[in-house]
């Protein structure tokens, strides 16, 4: 919607879509409604600043400078509002600018926030399986190597005692996992 103030924030315009997005009619307008009404109580202080700087210095307010806007049923719309002074004969006679309802983006931003964090929990749980994996497969390369051990035993019976002894000792510390062979 768009919108226009006198410098002391009276609102002196506002089309039927910035109308429609702060609940206000034609008739509130005439009345002399303050622009600072339609933000929220928490953002009313930081929209007031912005609007004071902009009378003042002539600056145009920082881009898509955000606040929350009340609604019908203690809801808040979240507006985007971008504004600049208006000007006549080189004075500053008032504000204009647009208001965007950004509640389409604020929804996308939380979802994309949701599967941030699933992607996050996601990443964490396949790391502690592939860990578990891991651990596993290096447990069953150490029982195929005590397996393997083990089975020769059997060509190694059909060698002399000294080969058969020195692959026992051998194979026992891998079998049991210590240096020592037993």
């Amino acid at each position: 919607g768009i919108y226009e103030a006198d410098i002391t924030g009276r609102l002196t315009y506002a089309n039927r879509v910035a109308q429609e997005m702060a609940g206000y009619t034609q008739e509130d307008l005439r009345k002399g409604l303050n622009a600072m009404t339609v933000f929220a109580p928490e953002d009313r202080q930081r929209a007031a600043a912005v609007f004071s700087q902009m009378v003042e210095h002539g600056t145009r307010s920082p881009e898509n400078t955000e606040y929350k806007a009340p609604r019908k049923a203690d809801s808040k719309l979240p507006v985007s509002v971008i504004s600049s002074p208006d000007t006549s004969e080189a004075r500053i006679v008032g504000i204009r600018g647009i208001i965007i309802d950004i509640t389409e983006r604020k929804r996308a931003e939380e979802d994309l926030r949701a599967a941030n964090e699933q992607l996050v929990a996601s990443d964490e749980e396949l790391r502690a399986q592939y860990d578990e994996l891991a651990e596993s497969e290096k447990r069953i390369r150490m029982s195929e190597t005590r397996l393997t051990f083990m089975l020769g035993f059997y060509e190694y019976s059909q060698k002399s005692e000294k080969d058969l002894l020195e692959y026992a000792i051998e194979g026992a510390g891998i079998v049991t996992g210590s240096p020592l062979g037993y």
